[in-house]
């Protein structure tokens, strides 16, 4: 299946340069999500899984075939439901479930992707 068990001497992060550098880039992205979006520090772990969800449909130099979506699933990787990490979108509010002059929809910011192709918002308000 072209995946490789290597083992390394323990506490020697040296031996495993390139997973370490990934493992920076990945928490370097997510502490400049944290500060620039005013997020809290709750949300590190949804963050670290967004930013290797964006990071893994980035294209790469290290692969033939350039993204790394691409290499494990042999078809190229949808993108056109990614939206803006942190903005604010509005979630539709069904009928059933507002007062008779209550809005339509709420505010709320983008944190993350769902496996099954939603969204994950946070309301800033509870």
């Amino acid at each position: 299946n072209g995946i490789m068990h290597d083992l390394t001497t323990p506490y020697t992060p040296q031996h495993n340069g390139i997973t370490e550098r990934r493992n920076r880039i990945v928490l370097d992205m997510a502490r400049s999500v944290l500060k620039y979006k005013g997020l809290p520090h709750y949300f590190w772990g949804e963050i670290v899984s967004t930013t290797t969800y964006l990071l893994n449909k980035c294209p790469t130099k290290r692969l033939k075939t350039n993204l790394l979506d691409e290499f494990w699933s042999r078809k190229k990787p949808l993108v056109s439901h990614l939206k803006v990490f942190g903005y604010v979108y509005f979630k539709h509010i069904l009928e059933a479930r507002r007062k008779k002059l209550c809005g339509k929809s709420v505010p709320m910011i983008l944190v993350g992707y769902h496996v099954i192709g939603a969204y994950t918002l946070y309301n800033p308000q509870n």
